[in-house]
């Protein structure tokens, strides 16, 4: 097992978790977890999860006015 393995999807969930239940941005999270481009979190993302980053927001964020 690579470590790439191991801590990718171990990203993803900190990602979902922090998508649904913070009001950072995605280039935010993205950076927090150690991404320096935006798209490649986005792409790895929906890679492991089938949906983007942004629709997980949509989906799960409470709705502020």
């Amino acid at each position: 097992m690579t470590p790439n393995t191991y801590r990718n999807p171990r990203r993803m969930a900190l990602a979902m978790d922090m998508l649904s239940n913070t009001t950072l941005c995605v280039k935010a999270i993205s950076a927090r977890l150690g991404f320096e481009h935006t798209p490649a979190f986005s792409s790895m993302f929906r890679k492991l999860s089938g949906s983007t980053p942004s629709e997980i927001v949509r989906r799960y964020r409470p709705h502020t006015n």
